[in-house]
């Protein structure tokens, strides 16, 4: 993952982090900072997106966002899915959304260079190039 979640605004007494998928069934982080969140990929899909969150808490209501770091299946299974059901803006690099956007239209896609800092509500994400088969991977 090429990203570096680099702080959040305001009071840091409570930033929870949550792996809700890791490995080539399904990647995706739940991250939560008083009562705001984002997603770092969606690659489960979204029954199980929403069945893990609910395990552990997270409200769709907090959902400020949706980080991708790159295109492949693993970690996009679930996105049209979820996205339908949850209106929320995808934050993707250029390639990516690129590679995307067609299959996944009705979204509210935010677009950006690899090594651009992102701020997403109270979180600031500073997301840099990785070395991977994708078109413009973080």
């Amino acid at each position: 993952m090429g990203f570096l979640w680099k702080k959040a605004k305001g009071d840091m007494a409570k930033v929870t982090l949550t792996v809700l998928g890791s490995g080539s069934r399904g990647n995706s982080l739940h991250l939560e900072h008083a009562g705001r969140a984002i997603l770092v990929d969606a690659g489960l899909s979204a029954k199980q997106l929403e069945g893990r969150m609910a395990e552990v808490g997270a409200e769709l209501a907090e959902l400020m966002g949706i980080v991708l770091t790159h295109e492949h299946g693993d970690h996009t299974a679930g996105l049209k899915t979820f996205v339908k059901k949850r209106r929320c803006p995808i934050f993707a690099s250029h390639g990516t959304k690129d590679a995307l956007e067609a299959e996944v239209a009705t979204a509210e896609w935010r677009g950006f260079q690899a090594g651009q800092q992102l701020e997403i509500g109270c979180f600031s994400i500073e997301t840099f190039p990785v070395p991977h088969d994708a078109a413009e991977p973080i």
